[in-house]
């Protein structure tokens, strides 16, 4: 059977991480009790107006720039109306023909995914058809949160190539700091329009929509599905017709939810209550102020300032916090230790914070704690173990010292050639049998010995001036 040509254009939702909602100073913080974080204008009471948050506006700019996209100088506001129960006023404060953001370009794997538009919305609430038998319930926290609408051209065509351009986006959106892109949350979502066709001399397919999509495992299940499904009724000559599809995750299938909607359908008009919205040369430079290097131009500077391979820039730079953690720690460095500071974040210390679900800006381990013990690395005053024992005491104590720790531990390499070929001559004695088998040509056994003399030390030698005492010892004395 011939494979379809998949065409698929994204609908990305992003929640601005603003203090207050889109049009009123409601909180947007996240997990309160159903009901309780809106106002009279979340809900459309009347006589109540909506004023635009500029903090939202700013975060849109940042986007803008960020993709090098048009940023257009005015924009106009539009109620897009339906009912729908967690739609409370009936309608949605949108954008629609005048958005505040035109075209602009992300490049995922050398490809451009063209950017049509983004504008600003308002959401709606959420419909819980979980929480009893016999009806749904609705919670209206979530409705006039600020969100940036990302719509792309239908330049993406297959699932796999979705999910990547899904996660350079949501990676953009939390480095520039615009969205904490929490899925679970629902922060960070999408509808996926997907057709198909046989040939590239066809005309596209019909479009479907898939709505609500908020796991990358589940979009690109829900999308290989729906192609799939095209395809069967395509090549089973059956119609296929364009409507709204929800994923279901239990099955891994998407089911028809409603027609699709036409422009027309919602009745779009101009908001009455707004004024078009004007981008100014002052809220412009504000919008600069707030935007960091951006993640591939950081990758290039740490490589080069740093020595990090591309690889571990690319770590590095996978959060705003975790790239502000190393750069303060390269800061806080007098041996320029740049690699074994990486070492030891994305070691020990990301097993502590994946362990312990911390983030690496709230913890008790400090850049100034990493600098100084990937120092006392580079200087061969502590091991490796040494300093895998210090991270795991600062994790559990505020406020520590590694200096007061390695004290308190006796966390110091013995560096003294004499008192190690003491140890030396002790432990070979105590093991004869191994030491003729060395003698024998069994080498391998210089490991077993230098395991029993740390053991003797605690772990307190120095590796490499051991090995090379114990090696010298072995052939002089044997």
């Amino acid at each position: 059977m011939t494979a379809p040509l998949v065409t698929i254009g994204l609908e990305v939702h992003v929640q601005l991480n603003t203090k207050s909602k889109l049009f009123s100073s409601s909180s947007t913080e996240f997990g309160h009790q159903p009901n309780k974080m809106t106002s009279e204008i979340d809900v459309g009471l009347p006589g109540t107006l909506p004023v635009i948050n500029k903090e939202a506006v700013i975060k849109a700019a940042m986007f803008a720039l960020s993709i090098d996209a048009q940023l257009n100088e005015k924009s106009i506001f539009a109620r897009k109306n339906y009912f729908y129960p967690d739609l409370p006023k009936s309608y949605q404060i949108t954008q629609e023909a005048y958005p505040i953001i035109g075209e602009g370009v992300l490049k995922v794997d050398n490809k451009e995914i063209r950017i049509e538009r983004a504008h600003l919305e308002e959401d709606a609430g959420k419909s819980i058809h979980d929480g009893h038998s016999s009806y749904t319930l609705i919670d209206l926290n979530r409705a006039g949160q600020p969100l940036l609408e990302i719509v792309t051209k239908p330049d993406i065509t297959s699932a796999q190539e979705a999910i990547k351009y899904l996660k350079k986006l949501h990676h953009l959106v939390r480095y520039i700091d615009i969205s904490d892109g929490n899925m679970q949350e629902g922060s960070f979502r999408c509808d996926a329009n997907i057709s198909i066709r046989m040939s590239s001399d066809e005309p596209l397919g019909t479009r479907v929509e898939i709505k609500n999509l908020n796991s990358f495992r589940f979009i690109e299940k829900a999308i290989d599905y729906e192609v799939s499904r095209q395809h069967l009724a395509l090549m089973n000559n059956e119609k296929i017709i364009q409507e709204t599809r929800l994923f279901q995750e239990s099955s891994g299938k998407t089911l028809s939810m409603r027609s699709k909607e036409n422009a027309a359908d919602y009745r779009y008009f101009p908001e009455p209550d707004l004024p078009p919205l004007v981008i100014t040369e002052a809220l412009i430079q504000q919008a600069k102020d707030n935007l960091p290097t951006l993640p591939e131009k950081r990758v290039q500077e740490l490589m080069l300032s740093t020595h990090l391979s591309m690889d571990e820039a690319e770590m590095v730079t996978t959060s705003r916090a975790t790239e502000y953690f190393y750069s303060e720690c390269v800061k806080k460095t007098n041996t320029q230790s740049y690699k074994t500071i990486y070492n030891l974040i994305f070691g020990e210390l990301s097993a502590l914070i994946n362990k312990n679900q911390k983030s690496i800006g709230f913890q008790s381990v400090k850049p100034e704690h990493i600098a100084l013990i990937a120092d006392y690395l580079s200087e061969k005053k502590i091991s490796q173990p040494m300093a895998k024992e210090i991270i795991n005491a600062l994790w559990h104590t505020n406020n520590g010292s590694v200096d007061k720790i390695i004290q308190e531990k006796g966390l110091r390499l013995v560096h003294d050639d004499s008192k190690l070929i003491q140890l030396i001559e002790k432990v070979v004695h105590s093991f004869p049998e191994q030491a003729q088998q060395y003698k024998d040509g069994k080498t391998k056994l210089l490991s077993f010995f230098v395991g029993q003399i740390m053991k003797e030390t605690k772990g307190n030698a120095d590796p490499g001036t051991l090995s090379k005492l114990l090696s010298k010892y072995l052939k002089e004395s044997l």
